[in-house]
């Protein structure tokens, strides 16, 4: 509830709206400030996570904590999905504990990435695959919290002038209408991750979707030289 509440105080309004589409004169002022408090309560969520964990245990090297959340799930009675059987059968401490001192150190530096935009940029693309990284291998679902990053998503692959060239930046720009569609198409399937009944579109779908962009979050230096090619060939077509 805190996400639509702070995107309120945005003026998102005036650039992802029917209205802004049809009335191409209104000029709203984009404010900062709320992405900037949001970025910095999802660090603040992210490392209340890790502190427990740290105080609680999570680098005693006689254990893995996370070896204890996949065999929980495992011998819970539900059915395994994805990859959890598979690391059932992984008997190796040292591999286990470099996946529980990696979400701790994920988890409590995230709030650190807040100052500097291009490191926060790629600490969302990280999140993003560390929680499906979580569903996985101990199969808890994150949909409701890989939605908080749509916001960095957008801005890193639209309004982000420090990645990517010129040529790339009116790429997007051409093609507005259909990156708004194919957001269109993915509020549908958000939607339907909450209310499965009424389409038949795979569980956790949308943490499927919103980790494809955000991998290229993680490795910008890989995606800049791929929308220059992108771009190249609809200037070519035009």
């Amino acid at each position: 509830m805190i996400f639509p509440l702070l995107m309120a105080f945005t003026n998102w309004g005036g650039a992802l709206s029917i209205d802004a589409l049809r009335n191409r004169t209104r000029n709203k002022i984009p404010k900062g400030w709320p992405l900037t408090f949001l970025s910095f309560l999802l660090g603040w969520g992210y490392f209340t996570a890790g502190l427990p964990k740290l105080i609680g245990g999570w680098l005693d090297v006689s254990y893995s904590t996370t070896a204890g959340f996949i065999l929980r799930r495992y011998y819970s009675g539900a059915d395994p999905m994805y990859l959890n059987e598979m690391f059932v059968k992984i008997n190796n401490l040292f591999i286990y504990k470099i996946l529980d001192y990696s979400t701790l150190l994920f988890e409590l530096g995230f709030i650190l990435t807040i100052f500097w935009s291009a490191l926060f940029l790629r600490a969302i693309g990280i999140a993003a695959m560390f929680h499906l990284g979580v569903l996985l291998t101990v199969n808890i679902p994150f949909s409701l919290h890989v939605l908080v990053f749509l916001p960095y998503i957008i801005y890193f692959y639209f309004d982000n002038n420090s990645q990517f060239s010129e040529r790339a930046k009116h790429f997007f720009s051409r093609n507005k209408k259909v990156f708004l569609t194919i957001g269109l198409i993915l509020c549908v399937v958000i939607i339907t991750d909450y209310y499965p009944r009424l389409f038949s579109f795979p569980r956790h779908l949308i943490l499927f979707l919103v980790c494809i962009p955000s991998l290229f979050m993680v490795i910008p230096e890989f995606t800049r030289p791929l929308l220059d090619k992108l771009s190249k060939r609809d200037s070519h077509e035009k």
